[in-house]
């Protein structure tokens, strides 16, 4: 079971505290830490507990990881009231953009769109084994470092992912014949962010095995396995492929 909780005290002098819905527990850094970065007070951490009730790992949560969460929460609130923000951006853009976007995107197109951004965004895509196994949505998949199967700060490709993905949205606004063709940006996209995520892996792979070939013998292949990284795609990354392409089609219509 993991729950989300706070540090109130690092591993500098003793074992560290943090608090987990109200109650307090004691950490220790090696053994439970499992994050790159160091433990500090006032960070925010996921932690698994053993079957006793106990904190058995501990997993600093970055800054970026907090506030995708609170995005997803917006989103998620914006679809439960769909009405009432339908009605609101409609005041608040005009009649006149509102109806842009219903007539030139059409409502398959909408729908396309939508379940593209919950794919990349919130369901998982890929589920990765290893050391730590976790299922990762497109988002944090994309964060992945070489040597770690933590998400790092993804730098460019988050940009690329946030520009390419609501591209389709910016057609009712653009005149030029060409702009037909940001339909296609999608899934280019997910093309560029499957060749990175497959690189980081061979290299997390191939850095397994250098390991494994310097300490040799049946403890460095017992290393190997447990740090390489083994991955798979999950329900949300075909979600994400089935709306890109029906987008890509768009563009070859011209619509």
């Amino acid at each position: 079971m993991t729950k989300r909780g706070r540090v109130l005290r690092d591993t500098n002098i003793g074992p560290g505290l943090l608090t987990v819905e109200g109650k307090q527990y004691s950490f220790l850094l090696e053994g439970m830490w499992r994050s790159e970065v160091s433990p500090r007070p006032g960070m925010t951490v996921d932690v698994n507990f053993d079957s006793d009730g106990a904190p058995a790992e501990v997993f600093a949560v970055s800054e970026s990881q907090i506030a995708k969460e609170q995005a997803q929460r917006a989103f998620s609130g914006a679809l439960r009231h769909g009405e009432a923000l339908g009605g609101a951006v409609t005041g608040a853009i005009g009649a006149s953009v509102a109806g842009g976007l219903k007539r030139r995107l059409g409502p398959l197109t909408i729908a396309a769109e939508v379940i593209l951004l919950l794919a990349f965004f919130v369901l998982p895509d890929l589920r990765v084994g290893g050391f730590v196994s976790r299922a990762l949505s497109g988002w944090d998949a994309i964060g992945l470092g070489p040597q770690t199967q933590m998400t790092n700060d993804r730098g460019f490709l988050s940009l690329l992912a946030i520009v390419c993905l609501l591209a389709p949205l910016a057609i009712p606004f653009l005149k030029q014949t060409w702009a037909r063709w940001l339909n296609a940006a999608p899934v280019a996209f997910l093309l560029v962010a499957c060749i990175v995520v497959d690189s980081q892996m061979h290299s997390a792979a191939s850095a397994a095995g250098n390991m494994g070939e310097e300490l040799g013998g049946a403890a460095g292949r017992e290393m190997a396995g447990q740090f390489g990284l083994t991955y798979s795609l999950a329900v949300g990354a075909y979600l994400a492929l089935i709306c890109a392409i029906y987008l890509l089609t768009r563009a070859f219509k011209g619509k």
